[in-house]
């Protein structure tokens, strides 16, 4: 695990219930956390596997607020393929970019992903996302770079 790796993994009691990676709406109640005004800057990350970065919220919770500033990130050439840390339900990966799911008001400035395969951001069910200044070397076409995925999911 790097500390580049941000996801997040909710089990409550046996009582209560348990979500993970869950693409299911829960009500919102005093049980659902609330994550928001999360702040990376000035980072370097060489010789990453798996991912740039994950970030995944809750259906009924987007994790908001986040702002990565001044990253420079470079994936390992030998790339060893896996799963982000505390995550199920999804494939192994490997030299991906950033993968980003139910979160808004995430904010990328002064940004580079040097090795990467695929996009530089896969965003998944995201709303008001800000990219600027952003460097691949694997194209300047923001188009190719940035894959938007939204669908249904249903309210419990």
């Amino acid at each position: 695990m790097s500390i580049y790796t941000e996801s997040l993994l909710f089990l409550w009691s046996a009582r209560e219930r348990t979500v993970c990676m869950g693409k299911k709406a829960y009500p919102i109640d005093e049980r659902t956390p609330a994550f928001r005004r999360i702040h990376f800057s000035n980072i370097t990350a060489r010789n990453v596997h798996a991912s740039a970065g994950f970030i995944y919220g809750l259906a009924e919770q987007f994790i908001q607020e986040i702002t990565f500033d001044n990253i420079d990130v470079s994936m390992a050439q030998d790339a060893v393929p896996g799963v982000p840390a505390m995550m199920t339900g999804i494939e192994e990966m490997s030299r991906q970019g950033f993968y980003i799911g139910f979160a808004g008001k995430v904010s990328f400035n002064q940004m580079s992903i040097e090795n990467h395969e695929g996009p530089a951001f896969l965003l998944e069910n995201t709303k008001e996302i800000s990219i600027e200044k952003f460097q691949s070397n694997q194209s300047e076409n923001m188009d190719e770079l940035v894959v938007r995925k939204n669908f249904a999911y249903a309210v419990e």
